[in-house]
């Protein structure tokens, strides 16, 4: 229970502080042109007590599954990540491309290509501490 405590908060932290990285400076740009490709519907302070649940629910349910894959080493880490993140976000993606006119092929890829890193080093940094707390 300790390791998926401490592991999911650090999951947390990491994604949340990736995310602002990539989202806020990096590539705020491409953030810029999806607020604008969604207008009206999108909002334009972002409501961070949602954004932060999203993370801890996302990085406590990637601990429970890392518990039980028993997965230990941050290289198996490193491809449960790729993985999970890469069904998750094609998934999602694939949603928003199928419910939303404004989604287009490049904002899919853009969304895919910064999103599964940031899953993957959250997922990483979360197999990390578990090997620590063996």
């Amino acid at each position: 229970m300790k390791r998926i405590a401490i592991s999911g908060l650090v999951g947390m932290v990491v994604a949340f502080a990736v995310g602002a990285l990539f989202y806020a400076v990096l590539f705020k740009s491409s953030m810029d042109e999806f607020t604008k490709a969604f207008g009206s519907i999108a909002i334009a302070e972002p409501n961070f007590g949602i954004i932060i649940s999203t993370e801890a629910i996302q990085a406590f349910m990637m601990a429970l599954l890392l518990e039980k894959l028993s997965i230990n080493s941050w290289m198996s880490g490193l491809k449960v990540g790729l993985l999970v993140g890469l069904a998750l976000m094609c998934w999602f993606d694939l949603w928003m491309f199928g419910s939303f006119s404004c989604m287009t092929t490049s904002m899919f890829m853009t969304d895919i290509c910064l999103n599964v890193p940031i899953f993957t080093i959250m997922t990483v940094s979360m197999a990390a501490v578990r090997m620590r707390l063996k």
